[in-house]
């Protein structure tokens, strides 16, 4: 993860994945990844190793079909769609039929492109017969019928809808779409009814721009008023204003805050004790654009993943250092001492694609970002290599606890007037905090007790991407979510 907070996606998207409809059988799983190009009328997805901040939801792979149907009738469809801006570029992926959507949100400056369609022999009735598929939209009715077997159907009816390129609309506009397949095999009556999915498609209009992010001057802010807002107390404690407020940045959208760690002049003992902090993130959004998430992932810079195992676990913006950081508006997050103390800030956020996305949405959305910090106290000198992963599971200790949930609420904008940028119900974020003494027990031990060891040793550089998860993956991480920002006094084992 992103040592600035601002996590959580990047390759921006919207998609209908894998709608295998009336399926007894799976689809082999396959890779789906970020970047796509078009080739022969499909869209070819390449991995994209891009250097962007944030992240996007990836798409699922499309092994969990939706399922329906019986016997000879059952049908499949493999649908997907993805966002392209206006300008040109990649189609992007990222949400998945069968896990859950009721919504998609086209952002402003980009079209709505229909990557794949095309039946699934392995999930369609057997025999020969005639597949057929209606996509209606208003009055807009595409349709197309193909008669053939497991081994041409799927060649037959890609050639029938291979002008079906793109999902037309204006901003800001609400669409109602059916999308409906049957498979009707040979000498024998109809199946009826053809099995069906309606959604909306919303393209989004202008949105009011929240003010700009400027987190060197919300540091000095935090500095003249001796590290204290009217949201905090003394002691370690969390620094934001007070309510929080949306900033933005070229191309996101965050809430600056802070984590001021009182360590006093002993750090478990140690003698010249390096206090410094390390720290786990995970979200999930919940609402009518599908279940989104991700599970615990190491806050680190995706530069630091390429080093496994070797890499620096702590929350910095300048890793193979203890030097003091110094806080910009335009830069990342970072930890500077106050005297004894630490001071730790931040930008927990989201590209401006999926800020949209929830904000335009005509349902209510809920989009929770979660840390778990850890100050822990590091010997010093600790040798070579005193930065790395390995050195800091076998020496150091965690003096400190702290839980932090940044919760986003998009109230949905069913029933209002988009033609005013202004008329937009805006997001309110609330920032809840916990701390906790670590009793200076073992860093190695509280991972252990709290199943952080992989996340620890392996960090990825894709920490940054939400996933559409699987729904019982999703119902628990999105439960445990909730259950720490209410309780969080209690979720932290210790050995």
């Amino acid at each position: 993860m992103v040592t600035n907070m601002e996590k959580w996606v990047s390759t921006i998207a919207l998609s209908i994945l894998a709608l295998t409809l009336l399926s007894c059988q799976s689809v082999r799983p396959q890779q789906v990844v970020a970047g796509c190009l078009e080739k022969d009328g499909d869209v070819d997805c390449q991995e994209n190793r891009g250097g962007t901040t944030e992240r996007e939801p990836t798409t699922a792979p499309p092994d969990e079909p939706f399922v329906g149907g019986t016997t000879d009738c059952r049908v499949g469809l493999l649908l997907e769609m993805g966002i392209r801006r206006t300008t040109g570029g990649s189609t992007t992926l990222s949400h998945n039929l069968k896990h859950g959507f009721s919504e998609v949100v086209v952002p402003k400056g980009y079209d709505l492109r229909i990557v794949k369609y095309e039946p699934v022999p392995s999930a369609t009735g057997p025999y020969k017969g005639t597949f057929s598929s209606m996509w209606t939209a208003g009055v807009n009715v595409r349709q197309a019928s193909v008669h053939g077997n497991a081994g041409n159907i799927v060649r037959k009816f890609k050639r029938k809808r291979r002008t079906w390129r793109n999902v037309p609309g204006n901003p800001p506009q609400v669409q109602n779409h059916t999308i409906t397949a049957s498979w009707d095999p040979d000498h024998q009556d109809p199946c009826v009814p053809p099995v069906s999915h309606t959604f909306k498609v919303i393209f989004a209009g202008d949105s009011p721009l929240p003010p700009p992010l400027q987190l060197r001057s919300f540091y000095n802010q935090l500095r003249q008023a001796g590290f204290t807002t009217s949201a905090s107390g003394t002691g370690t404690r969390v620094l934001h204003e007070v309510p929080p407020k949306p900033r933005r940045r070229e191309h996101s959208v965050h809430v600056p805050i802070g984590i001021y760690w009182e360590v006093g002049n002993d750090c478990c003992g140690i003698p010249n004790a390096v206090p410094k902090v390390i720290q786990f993130a995970r979200a999930a959004i919940d609402g009518p654009n599908g279940r989104q998430g991700k599970p615990w992932t190491l806050d680190i810079k995706d530069s630091e993943a390429d080093d496994t195992p070797d890499h620096d676990p702590t929350y910095t913006g300048q890793p193979g250092s203890d030097a003091n950081e110094t806080a910009t508006n335009g830069g990342s997050g970072g930890t500077r001492r106050v005297g004894n103390d630490l001071m730790q800030w931040d930008a927990p956020g989201m590209p401006n694609a999926l800020y949209h996305r929830l904000l335009h949405a005509e349902g209510a959305s809920t989009f929770r970002q979660q840390f778990l910090s850890l100050l822990v106290c590091r010997p010093n000198p600790g040798g070579s290599n005193k930065h790395k992963a390995g050195s800091y599971l076998s020496n150091s200790k965690v003096k400190q606890v702290a839980i932090t949930t940044v919760t986003w609420r998009f109230p949905g904008q069913e029933g209002v007037d988009r033609t005013v940028a202004s008329n937009l119900r805006q997001p309110t974020v609330t920032v809840k905090f916990h701390t906790s003494g670590g009793g200076c027990r073992s860093l190695q031990g509280i991972l252990a007790a709290n199943a952080l060891t992989n996340a620890f040793q392996h960090p990825s550089e894709k920490a940054r991407k939400l996933e559409i998860l699987p729904e019982g993956r999703y119902q628990t991480l999105l439960d445990d979510l909730k259950a720490w920002e209410t309780s969080p006094e209690s979720k932290v084992q210790f050995p």
